[in-house]
């Protein structure tokens, strides 16, 4: 079996002493004795989520896919110099033009939610195109997605409501869970636990 994971810093293991032995796709790795493939990256935007997870599974086998989608307001911009670059809200007080005008003359929450339900449909279609099984999660601390998405001047969430109703992505971890986060928000050790608990019995109940 070949998992591939794929996040944000969540996924990374923020704030944890050792990210590489605590983070939850270590957990899940060692309980099932596969090897880890993780590539998420701290402060990444769902496009940079999206983008990396195709361009892996177009070289190599991914029979499980666990992927968790990030803070909507990220959003991964081309350059000049034809990399990737991301936009942040949390870097507009820095010196960048780019990244302040952006956010303050183009940006609503609007952009961010139909980003996110424009990323989270390609993905499910490519998995099912490719035969990859998705286990999608929502791990951000601060929103429950069921309030926060279901806004009806969304266009493209009709095409991923029966994704967003799948229990699976019931994994909030919203900040009334403190005894499972790190003082930044981040999920502590007993969080990624928790989180790698719940992935095994998806891939469990699959079986």
């Amino acid at each position: 079996m070949k998992i591939l994971f794929n996040g944000c810093s969540i996924t990374w293991g923020d704030e944890l002493e050792d990210n590489r032995k605590s983070r939850f796709s270590k957990l899940v790795c060692d309980e099932l004795d596969i090897d880890e493939k993780n590539l998420s990256m701290r402060g990444a935007s769902n496009d940079y989520i999206l983008r990396t997870t195709i361009d892996y599974c177009d070289k190599n086998t991914v029979d499980i896919a666990v992927i968790q989608f990030t803070v909507e307001s990220r959003i991964e911009y081309f350059g000049d110099d034809a990399f990737p670059h991301q936009f942040a809200p949390a870097n507009r007080v820095k010196c960048q033009n780019k990244n302040k005008w952006f956010y303050k003359l183009i940006y609503n929450e609007y952009h961010g939610y139909e980003n996110l339900n424009k990323n989270l449909y390609f993905l499910d279609l490519y998995c099912k195109y490719k035969n990859i099984r998705l286990i999608p999660l929502w791990l951000d601390w601060s929103k429950k997605h069921q309030s926060f998405y279901w806004k009806s001047t969304i266009n493209l969430i009709h095409l991923c409501k029966d994704i967003w109703n799948n229990p699976e992505y019931n994994q909030g971890l919203i900040k009334s869970h403190k005894e499972i986060l790190c003082p930044n928000h981040h999920p502590n050790e007993l969080g990624h636990r928790w989180v790698a608990d719940k992935i095994i019995s998806l891939i469990n109940f699959d079986k």
